[in-house]
């Protein structure tokens, strides 16, 4: 309908044009915006993800050490015993270190963080192991 009016010749033609290309370049820049939130929302959905495994490990590891037993000075009855435990805890860790950097990874991907700002990241964690 707008079209046919300026096609027709209406008097106020170059005034409907202007405003059909501002309602134009108005629904445009919305339909950028929401791309750009629904974006913003996988990546937020991504993040919340990321902190809820954290959790979840920090859990694992907290299970682990539980396990661990008490040690009391004096007790070499029970060193290879130990000694088994003690490797078997790390080996368990060393295995959810792995999975959280492959996940810190993955979500850096996701964010879109720099080569720079993953290693301002990435190199302390690796630091502790």
């Amino acid at each position: 309908m707008i079209d046919e009016l300026i096609d027709y010749g209406h008097m106020d033609a170059a005034t409907i044009a202007e405003w059909k290309d501002g309602v134009s370049e108005a629904w445009a820049d919305l339909l950028e915006l929401i791309e750009t939130r629904a974006q913003m929302l996988s990546a937020s959905q991504e993040l919340h993800k990321f902190f809820s495994d954290c959790k979840e490990v920090a859990g694992h590891i907290e299970e682990k050490h539980k396990q661990l037993p008490e040690v009391s000075v004096g007790d070499s009855s029970s060193t290879f015993t130990l000694q088994r435990m003690l490797s078997s805890f790390e080996h368990d860790i060393q295995v959810l270190v792995t999975q959280v950097l492959a996940r810190s990874l993955s979500i850096f991907q996701t964010l879109g963080l720099t080569f720079t700002e993953k290693t301002e990241v990435l190199v302390p964690m690796l630091a502790r192991e």
